[in-house]
């Protein structure tokens, strides 16, 4: 199986996704959006779509021309029920190539962050096998509505819609799970300014202090779900 790949800054790519789909046997077409990659014109060939985050917005258009491609993608990844994972970034450009609406949230959730499985959550395939409650990492300003047709399953406290459902395979993650702690150290080192609008109640020493103790549980979820979307997908 093929999968193609949206990376919108360097930064932000499959990580340990990345890793489990390559131990499958699934072959990565990663395109690096910040180099100025082209988008395929079509699906065809790709057996999944996977769009990861990025710190631009879905209605920059006019700034980051691709995000319209990518749109016109994932329409066609719900058209064709191609099984598709979208995160963070991902996960709002899902809710506007569906006809939803995304949004400034209502605070920012940057760091350690429990999410709670909706009742719709807790029956979906993609969450079989976790608690109703489970850690993630988190990183975003923006929150997306749940469009026509969708299925909200994910809620955190501060944010209502962490994870959706469009169709029968195309799911969005507001939240991150393929984090490591390299990757968490990055973002810092080049996302200061996001941190520093919400000190003293969350700084980067706090964030990174926890990677030792948090990171196996992450990993723990990122496993399980990434088992799941395997099977959903058929690959």
């Amino acid at each position: 199986m093929r999968a193609l790949v949206i990376k919108h800054v360097r930064r932000e790519g499959p990580g340990t996704l990345g890793e489990f789909l390559k131990g499958r046997g699934v072959d990565l077409d990663i395109r690096e959006m910040e180099d100025g990659d082209a988008l395929p014109a079509d699906l065809d060939g790709y057996g999944l779509l996977i769009v990861m985050g990025g710190p631009m917005n879905v209605d920059e258009e006019d700034a980051f021309p691709f995000l319209s491609g990518e749109i016109e993608l994932i329409q066609e990844a719900i058209e064709r029920d191609v099984p598709m994972l979208g995160i963070c970034l991902g996960s709002q450009l899902l809710c506007k190539a569906a006809g939803g609406v995304v949004t400034a949230g209502p605070v920012k959730e940057i760091g350690w962050y429990d999410v709670d499985l909706t009742p719709e959550g807790r029956r979906d395939p993609l969450f079989e096998g976790l608690p109703h409650t489970f850690p993630v990492f988190q990183w975003h300003g923006d929150t997306f509505s749940i469009p026509e047709g969708g299925v909200n399953l994910a809620a955190s406290s501060a944010c209502a819609y962490q994870a959706l459902r469009v169709g029968r395979r195309a799911y969005g993650l507001q939240f991150h799970v393929e984090v490591d702690g390299p990757t968490i150290r990055e973002w810092i080192d080049t996302g200061g300014d996001d941190l520093a609008s919400l000190a003293p109640a969350v700084t980067a020493e706090a964030i990174l202090r926890q990677v030792p103790a948090r990171d196996p549980a992450l990993r723990a979820v990122a496993a399980v779900i990434y088992e799941n979307f395997r099977q959903i997908a058929g690959s």
